[in-house]
């Protein structure tokens, strides 16, 4: 019995699988459509706005063009995080006032953004026991939890389904890459074993 972790960009999935007698059988299945990698990139940037307010009187988050600036630049930090402890945040121009402009710059460690991410990672822990329950399964049952989606990159959310199932996440593929390699093999597989549902032309 494994388990399936798909955090992608927008949404987050959680799948148990039962793999037994070489074949794949889906036991159940929780997600959560409001939940993704895009909502780390608000939490951080909603953090880093109040600072800037604080220091500047001005509110980013009411700047159409400024605010997308900082959750790009977010983003891009993001990914630095999970691969060093410290990076930077550097949004040029990001004001202009009648005394000039300033940017944003920010020296953020990965510690400091994992108290940001904590409550998003715990959501998708209390989404895998919803499909745990529904298989009547718990989460030291599974031998394997199998990752997919880019979120899974994040070093915190490693740790934390490390600690849940009490077993190292496992990733075959890149995660980035695992819903299309899937889709493909068993599109392939599809196609040597049964003919299509539409007739051919």
């Amino acid at each position: 019995m494994v388990g399936v972790y798909d955090f992608g960009g927008g949404t987050f999935d959680f799948s148990v699988v039962d793999t037994a007698h070489g074949d794949f059988r889906v036991l159940a299945t929780a997600g959560d459509s409001w939940l993704g990698g895009d909502d780390f990139d608000s939490a951080t940037a909603e953090a880093l706005a109040n600072l800037f307010w604080k220091a500047n009187n001005v509110d980013l988050r009411q700047r159409a063009v400024e605010w997308q600036q900082l959750l790009f630049a977010v983003e891009r930090a993001k990914r630095g995080l999970s691969e060093r402890e410290e990076t930077e945040i550097h949004v040029p121009e990001v004001s202009r006032t009648a005394s000039g402009t300033s940017d944003l710059r920010a020296r953020i460690a990965r510690g400091q953004a994992e108290r940001i991410w904590r409550l998003l990672i715990d959501r998708t822990l209390h989404t895998c026991l919803q499909g745990l329950t529904m298989a009547g399964l718990r989460p030291s049952d599974l031998t394997r939890v199998f990752l997919s989606g880019g979120t899974t990159h994040i070093p915190m959310v490693r740790t934390a389904l490390q600690s849940y199932f009490g077993t190292a996440p496992v990733t075959g593929v890149p995660p980035d890459y695992a819903v299309c390699l899937g889709a493909g093999v068993h599109a392939a597989q599809l196609e040597q074993t049964q003919e299509p549902t539409l007739p051919r032309l």
